[in-house]
């Protein structure tokens, strides 16, 4: 698959878009083909390394935390969401900046809502749930 992904951190200029493995969606997850996703300041501040101490990345890394997409594939234990279905959600740290992602946390889009607007709710949407 397609993603985004940087071997260093550092400024904007160290992504590319390149190969990489396609995720499955382990146990509790789903993955999907991401038809959006959004740039949060977590994104950009652990690509530039300023998180590094704390939350340590696994390099290359594809970076993004929330994506829209179809679901294609469901983990194990998976009871709430089926192939097919147009989801919201939060991957883990990193990794939805590709042509499919893993979520670990998600909701139906709901009808009235853009594809742009579900791709920018995850991280809002969990900070609002809290």
């Amino acid at each position: 698959m397609r993603a985004a992904r940087f071997h260093s951190y550092g400024a904007p200029d160290v992504l590319s878009v390149e190969e990489a493995p396609e995720p499955r969606a382990g146990e509790g997850a789903v993955r999907i083909r991401v038809l959006a996703t959004s740039v949060n300041p977590i994104d950009v501040l652990l690509r530039a390394g300023h998180l590094a101490p704390y939350l340590p990345l696994d390099l290359p890394a594809i970076p993004g935390r929330d994506a829209v997409g179809v679901v294609d594939e469901v983990g194990t234990g998976v009871t709430d969401a089926q192939v097919g279905e147009l989801v919201f959600g939060l991957g883990g740290i990193s990794d939805t900046t590709a042509e499919y992602a893993v979520l670990t946390a998600w909701s139906a889009v709901p009808e009235q809502w853009s594809t742009e607007q579900a791709a920018a709710a995850g991280l809002a949407s969990a900070a609002c749930s809290v």
